[in-house]
């Protein structure tokens, strides 16, 4: 499965306040490793999530980050024709959460940060049951 994420409409300035999310982050859960790396290239941070369980290491997720009108988070995978649209719902020095209340699941994704570790939480409901998932990252490398 391939996603794409793409944030528009940062400045050269807001992306630079996104930095806290650069570098190499990784957690380990049930015998498999998940890594999100994210790095700034010019006016685009690129992210990407792999999952690898010994041998095997697969691309779940690319990400782009970049300047456009609005800011808008786009979600698509390989079995979506039209991306799924999550919109900034609140960024400061240390967080970003973006959501979409249309979508059940998930309605908002956070991302946070302390020190070396990165917090990213996914809410929203299957039906009218609410539903969350947490994950924690320790950073690897800037």
């Amino acid at each position: 499965m391939l996603i794409t994420f793409f944030l528009s409409s940062c400045s050269s300035h807001d992306l630079k306040e996104l930095s806290w999310l650069t570098g190499d982050w990784e957690r380990s859960f049930n015998n498999t490793n998940q890594m999100e790396s994210w790095k700034l290239r010019n006016d685009t941070i690129y992210g990407e999530v792999k999952y690898s369980n010994g041998n095997d290491t697969s691309i779940m997720w690319l990400s782009k980050i970049y300047k456009e009108d609005g800011m808008t988070l786009e979600l698509v995978n390989d079995k979506t024709i039209e991306p799924y649209r999550f919109t900034i719902k609140k960024k400061n020095d240390t967080s970003i959460i973006f959501h979409n209340p249309e979508y059940q699941f998930p309605k908002e994704i956070l991302y946070r940060t302390s020190g070396d570790s990165l917090v990213k939480i996914v809410h929203g409901s299957a039906g009218k049951i609410p539903k969350s998932a947490a994950f924690k990252f320790g950073r690897l490398s800037n």
